[in-house]
């Protein structure tokens, strides 16, 4: 009996330490998304700049 509860402790455990684990990564992944996208917006935020500043400068 101690046997098949330790057993199951053990699959439970895991099982909750797996779960953490890929709740992690994917709230990581998604942050690196985020700041990825981000990063694009103001790119291209620059270039407008850039492309106006040139315009105006004759």
């Amino acid at each position: 009996m101690e046997v098949a509860i330790s057993a199951v402790a053990g699959e439970l455990v895991s099982r909750f330490i797996s779960f953490l684990m890929n709740k992690y990564c994917s709230n990581h992944q998604r942050s690196e998304e985020k700041l990825a996208e981000r990063l694009q917006h103001l790119l291209m935020r620059v270039g407008t700049v850039v492309e106006e500043a040139d315009a105006r400068y004759i």
